[in-house]
């Protein structure tokens, strides 16, 4: 549409939508658990039903990071 403006979004991507959920704490936690690394795309792309299913029915974030997962109630 001619002179409408709209505003700047930040790009959609792993780095700028998903990695944010997760913590330097929680990342921890799941390699040491899980061998699975939160800040690696490729292993959450793989893992994600289970990530989202686990998180959907509260079983992650686990106690022990006191920050948790980022934005979780926008995650779910």
């Amino acid at each position: 549409m001619a002179g409408s403006h709209f505003p700047a979004t930040a790009p959609v991507g792993f780095n700028s939508t998903i990695k944010p959920f997760f913590t330097a704490c929680y990342r921890t936690h799941m390699l040491n658990v899980m061998d699975l690394d939160l800040w690696d795309a490729g292993a959450v792309k793989s893992a994600w039903d289970d990530i989202n299913g686990a998180v959907s029915f509260g079983w992650m974030p686990k106690a022990g990071c006191p920050e948790g997962v980022r934005g979780i109630a926008a995650f779910r």
